[in-house]
Formats: C-alpha cells, structure tokens, sequence
C-alpha cells in the first residue's frame, strides 16, 4: 500500500483474519490516511469468497449501472468508483490478477484525492505476492 500522500498522514495499519462467519474467511490487510478531518481506508481482501462476488460486480450487467464509473489506469489497474459529491463520500473497488480486492474508502474527501491514492498503488506489487 502506498506512503501517505502530499498533505497527508498515514494513521493506522492493520493485519486481520476473518472468521468463517464472516465472509466466508479471508485475510485483510488495510491502511488508514488522514488529512484534516478528511480520511481515506485503503483494505485488501485475500482467501475470502467475497473477492468472488466483486469480480461479479466487473461483469458488463454491473457496468451499466448509473452511480457507478468504471476507471480505467491501463491494462491491468481498473476499477469501480462510486462517488457522491454533496456528501464527499466514496469508494472504489478493484481486483488484482483474480484473487485480490482492493478496496478504496472514505469520509469528507474530494474525487481527486480518492482517485490519487488508486494511481498511488502498485498493482504490480500484489501480483507477487
């Protein structure tokens, strides 16, 4: 996951297992910026069946759905934003080579600095893991 960005801090970071119960299991590792009261969550999501939902969400039928963007960094970084101006509040979610979910969150943020901290991250990175 990336450094903090220009103007922000890096507040948190945690390594978690999940149960069975919750979401099937899995491994999630996430980090937390703040900036302000402005903050951003940044988790990746590993052995867990809920990755398997999200790539459905990647299908043409999601796709359509109006609230939501597909971006697109090259070949292989995209995702879904989900952003709501008024409310400065959004997210986005991506999967990595097919078994990660990395996943993008915040509070009292603008557009660009979510889209900032998804440019931030090595996708590469997770495919070697």
């Amino acid at each position: 996951m990336p450094h903090a960005l220009n103007g922000w801090i890096e507040k948190e970071s945690k390594l978690q297992t999940v149960g069975q119960k919750l979401f099937g299991g899995g491994l999630t590792v996430y980090k937390k910026y703040n900036k302000g009261r402005s903050q951003i969550k940044i988790s990746l999501i590993t052995d867990s069946p809920v990755v398997q939902k999200y790539l459905e969400m990647f299908s043409g039928a999601f796709l359509n759905n109006s609230e939501e963007e597909l971006i697109r960094e090259n070949r292989n970084k995209k995702g879904k934003l989900k952003f709501h101006p008024a409310r400065k509040k959004g997210n986005i979610f991506s999967i990595i080579d097919n078994r990660y979910l990395l996943k993008f969150e915040d509070r009292r943020i603008k557009k660009s600095d979510l889209l900032a901290y998804f440019k931030a991250n090595d996708f590469k990175k997770f495919k070697s893991l």
